[in-house]
C-alpha cells in the first residue's frame, strides 16, 4: 500500500487526473480498510487465523491491482521506468518522510500532560 500511495503521488505530479486516479483510489482504500480491520482486531490472528489471513490476502491483492493500474496510468503519461520510492524501512524512516518532526511532537505531548 505504501507503494501504491506513492505512485499515486508520481501519477498526480506527472499530470494524471482525479477522475484517472479515483479507481486507483478506491483500491488503496479498500485495502486499507481491510488490513485496519485485520490489525485491529487485536485476537483475530489468534482466535481466526484462517480468516484474518484471507482478508490480508484481499488486502494485498487489492494494493496490487491498484498498483497495476497505477503502471499503466504512468506509461500513459510517459513514465516507462521505475517510480523512485523512499527509504520507508523503519518507523523512524518512514516518520521523517512524511514529515513528521517526533521530537516536537514528544515535546507538545510532555507538555499537554503536566
Amino acid at each position: 500500500m505504501v507503494k501504491a500511495h506513492l505512485e499515486t503521488k508520481a501519477a498526480m505530479d506527472k499530470g494524471a487526473a482525479d477522475d484517472e486516479l479515483a479507481g486507483v483510489r478506491t483500491l488503496i482504500r479498500h485495502a486499507q480498510w481491510r488490513w485496519d480491520f485485520a490489525a485491529a482486531g487485536h485476537g483475530n490472528a489468534f482466535h481466526a487465523p484462517l480468516e484474518t489471513a484471507r482478508i490480508l490476502g484481499t488486502s494485498i491483492d487489492k494494493a496490487q491491482e491498484a498498483r497495476v493500474r497505477l503502471a499503466k496510468i504512468l506509461a500513459r503519461h510517459g513514465m516507462t521506468g521505475d517510480v523512485a520510492l523512499p527509504d520507508t524501512g523503519t518507523k523512524a524512516k518512514a516518520q521523517k518522510h512524511i514529515g513528521l518532526d517526533m521530537k516536537k511532537l514528544a515535546a507538545e505531548k510532555s507538555a499537554a500532560a503536566r
